[in-house]
């Protein structure tokens, strides 16, 4: 296996669970609003966090997050994207933690890499789509970095991971950003 068939499957397995996620909220509530961003004081990158679906029944309001069960994660692999190597861990698209060997002081361009996958303009979303095609989160620390990728595509992983290239990363392990 390879890391674009890894990455493809795990996004293929969340988006699937987001779109069937999607239609029981409607049943659920009157109203349901996908992937609404928030901006909360706290560990995520520029306090920026996307929740998965807002649930309005008259006043009342519900955040609503998916979460893959175990049966979507793999792991126990070891592979190559450019110069990087990929040590992968169990793992799903929700949450992936990117431990960076060496790790360098700042990733040098991950701001930019981390406006346009959030989108906050919603330049990215397709008219006829209920999915934005955005990351809902990053926490960013020295030497870590921990992603939820949302309904983002896989491009949205591989230039994360051409980043890292370019940032003189040689080892990343993958594995869960859940704790």
């Amino acid at each position: 296996m390879n890391i674009l068939t890894l990455l493809t499957l795990l996004q293929t397995a969340y988006v699937a669970e987001f779109q069937y996620a999607y239609q029981q909220q409607l049943d659920r509530f009157e109203a349901v609003f996908p992937e609404i961003a928030f901006r909360m004081p706290g560990e995520t990158f520029q306090d920026i966090y996307v929740v998965d679906f807002v649930g309005r029944t008259g006043a009342d309001n519900g955040a609503v997050e998916v979460s893959l069960n175990e049966g979507a994660y793999v792991g126990g692999y070891t592979m190559s994207y450019g110069d990087l190597t990929l040590e992968v861990g169990p793992v799903s698209w929700e949450s992936i933690a990117f431990n960076l060997t060496p790790a360098p002081p700042e990733v040098v361009g991950f701001e930019t890499w981390f406006a346009k996958w959030v989108d906050l303009e919603g330049a990215r979303r397709p008219m006829d789509s209920m999915m934005s095609q955005v990351i809902h989160s990053a926490v960013v620390e020295r030497g870590r970095i921990t992603v939820d990728f949302g309904t983002a595509p896989v491009e949205a992983a591989t230039e994360l991971l051409d980043l890292f290239i370019q940032n003189g990363v040689l080892v990343a392990r993958i594995d869960s950003g859940r704790q």
